[in-house]
Parts: C-alpha cells; sequence; structure tokens
C-alpha cells in the first residue's frame, strides 16, 4: 500500500495545482494520500468539485499543516483526520 500523508499544493509552497497533484499521484499508484498545505485548507474547497476529485481514485484524508509561534519558537503541527 502506497501512502503519503504530507501532501503540498499551490495553495502553499507546492509547485502543483490540486488537480495535478492528484494526477501525479493517480500515476504512481498511491492508495491514500493527505493535503497538508501551509496554514491552508482551500484544497479541499476545490476537492469539492467532482470534476476535481475525479483524478484521484484513492482515499483522501483530511489535513492541514499549521504554524504557530510558542514560547518564542516557530512549531510546525500536521495533523491528518
Amino acid at each position: 500500500m502506497a501512502i503519503d500523508l504530507h501532501v503540498h499544493t499551490n495553495h502553499s509552497d507546492g509547485l502543483s495545482s490540486v488537480k495535478d497533484t492528484l494526477i501525479g499521484f493517480e500515476n504512481h499508484a498511491f492508495d491514500v494520500i493527505s493535503i497538508t498545505d501551509h496554514d491552508s485548507i482551500g484544497a479541499y474547497a476545490e476537492l469539492e468539485n467532482p470534476d476535481v476529485r475525479k483524478f484521484f481514485s484513492g482515499k483522501i484524508l483530511n489535513g492541514c499543516e499549521v504554524t504557530a509561534l510558542v514560547g518564542g519558537y516557530w512549531c510546525i503541527y500536521l495533523h491528518t483526520v
């Protein structure tokens, strides 16, 4: 089973659109991914469109990478549901 739970799109620092990201993972036979853009869940609004979602047949887990300043230190929290 091929899984990637740390995927970025052009909604943060990724280079590819949501559609192109899905096509890439489909072409490499991934079973599960989680789009975890930095401080953004914009990709999930696009995934509500069946014309975008159809490009990946696997499971997509909701996720986000959140950046926070805690006690003077930058922290990154990766959350996948």
